[in-house]
């Protein structure tokens, strides 16, 4: 299963090369959110990895990786849940998680990606 999901990531993610930034929201029955955040991490260390999976109907979960330390996963977190209800994230410098109501995917989407593009 995971190898598929992998292999999708080009055809499926949300490529934002002028911000190093992928974010894929992958369809598992089991959680392995976290594992493919790091296989993508891996193949991709100057990029900031963002993999959401939807854990429950009304629940969004989400890790996100960055291996060369150029940006603090736990911060760009923090800093994109906030204004949402319900959410929580934290984690180290290189590797991140959390959640949020699923109602809110598009606005965390959207908070990383001008987080990213303000430069903070």
């Amino acid at each position: 299963m995971a190898d598929k999901i992998l292999a999708e990531m080009d055809d499926k993610a949300d490529i934002h090369n002028s911000i190093s930034l992928i974010i894929y929201k992958i369809n598992a029955k089991y959680n392995i959110k976290s594992f493919i955040a790091n296989q993508m991490s891996y193949e991709n260390p100057a990029k900031t990895i963002v993999v959401m999976q939807e854990m429950d109907p009304d629940r969004i979960w989400f890790s996100a990786r960055r291996q060369d330390f150029k940006l603090k996963m736990n911060e760009l977190l923090e800093e994109a849940i906030k204004g949402i209800p319900d959410s929580s994230a934290g984690g180290h410098i290189p590797a991140s998680a959390g959640s949020i109501p699923k109602a809110y995917e598009d606005k965390f989407k959207e908070n990383i990606v001008r987080i990213l593009k303000e430069g903070k």
